[in-house]
């Protein structure tokens, strides 16, 4: 399914969405439970093989734990903020989107 490009209404109705300048707006509106899976790679951290994962992959808490989105937003926005987010359902989705190369290198 190649990606599309949405907005947080649309996010629950697709088993992946994609949101292609990711705000704290979205982090903060975007369902309980949904995954999220950043387009830009880094090395692995024990890089001996020459593989590359996601700059961030976060799980949201519920919409009423903003204390908890609000830590998520600083501890990640270098990495998401004004970026190309992937967002799922669950975690397999996301998994799978990823062991196919759904995400740029």
């Amino acid at each position: 399914m190649p990606a599309t490009d949405c907005r947080l209404d649309e996010v629950l109705d697709m088993t992946r969405k994609s949101i292609p300048k990711f705000t704290k707006k979205d982090l903060m509106s975007l369902p309980e439970g949904t995954w999220l899976m950043s387009n830009t790679v880094e090395p692995a951290p024990s890089n001996t093989s020459g593989n590359w994962v996601p700059s961030a992959i976060i799980q949201l808490p519920g919409l009423d734990d903003t204390i908890l989105r609000e830590e998520l937003w600083f501890q990640y926005r270098d990495c998401i903020s004004g970026r190309m987010m992937h967002c799922f359902d669950n975690e397999l989705e996301m998994l799978h989107f990823y062991n196919n190369s759904g995400v740029e290198s």
